[in-house]
């Protein structure tokens, strides 16, 4: 997940904008050369700004494009000082020409789920990301019951534990047609192409007029001849996976559940169920990610 993202883009008549430290106080001065005046600068939608910088009365400034005496203008309806530290810090010698930054801004750099900002994890957690939904729940059970982290982490293991109960019997489904799925491509090369394979599998089940002398020289010719009892067989096969697409497609426009949308319902119903002080919402998104998903979680 992408900590830092920065996009210029010009915007007539709009001040500059700047993702800032706290209000009422001045904040790391984004160092970017000769800035235009008609440019506004998003971090990450912190929707914050300061006025274009202009040059000193004597002509003269401070390098960078930016006079000494402008100060940043805070959106305080936007982010919490918090998650604006999170974004702005370490981002100085970034937007410097040709600046790397250093081991203290590095150090800075949030690397697990655990150390994001709040922000950062419901953004990723609204995309669908499981461990950001996890760590989401995590913090909710934290509030709720007022408990550290790791205790927290005890309280929704257990939730995990609950919400893969008979969840073997729910895959099945799914494994069962991914075994017919790979055996039935493996098999249809050798049925079609492999002279003994075919030969073997037309005297057991088809019984279809054999072939001529010199019809079956070449494995083209093969499955020429075999292609008549195939045809068919693979041609209805496909028809028949088409009809059930549409059949799914159809049913997700109408709000009908498919198998698996009904699979994550019913068990978002039984965490709501044995743990009704939770939000709602929190225990349905991670029940949706979780059932199916591997536990890819590796911290404690």
């Amino acid at each position: 997940m992408a900590m830092f993202g920065r996009f210029v883009r010009p915007v007539a008549g709009v001040t500059w904008a700047r993702a800032l430290g706290a209000a009422g106080r001045a904040a790391p001065r984004l160092l970017v050369p000769h800035p235009p005046a008609t440019t506004r600068v998003v971090f990450r939608g912190l929707h914050v700004s300061r006025v274009a910088a202009s040059k000193k009365e004597d002509g003269s400034d401070d390098g960078t494009g930016w006079s000494p005496e402008d100060r940043p203008i805070i959106h305080p309806e936007h982010e919490s000082e918090e998650d604006l530290n999170i974004f702005t810090e370490g981002t100085d010698s970034m937007l410097r020409p040709g600046g790397k930054i250093t081991i203290e801004e590095a150090l800075k750099l949030p690397i697990e789920v655990y150390e994001y900002p709040h922000s950062v994890l419901l953004a990723a957690s609204m995309s669908g990301d499981y461990e950001a939904r996890e760590e989401v729940l995590r913090r909710h059970i934290m509030v709720v019951d007022k408990v550290s982290w790791d205790v927290a982490d005890d309280t929704l293991q257990e939730i995990k534990d609950f919400n893969r109960k008979n969840m073997t019997f729910y895959q099945f489904p799914y494994k069962l047609g991914i075994w017919l799925a790979v055996s039935t491509a493996v098999l249809s090369v050798p049925l079609i192409f492999h002279l003994d394979s075919v030969l073997w599998f037309n005297d057991a089940f088809v019984t279809f007029e054999e072939a001529g002398d010199g019809e079956l020289d070449t494995w083209l010719e093969v499955g020429s001849w075999s292609w008549n009892w195939m045809e068919p067989t693979l041609g209805e096969a496909s028809f028949f996976i088409l009809c059930m697409q549409m059949t799914r497609n159809n049913m997700q426009n109408l709000g009908w559940k498919p198998y698996g949308d009904w699979v994550k319902k019913s068990r978002a119903d039984l965490l709501i169920k044995n743990w009704p002080d939770y939000s709602h919402r929190a225990l349905s998104e991670f029940a949706e990610v979780h059932c199916f998903s591997a536990d890819t979680s590796g911290y404690r």
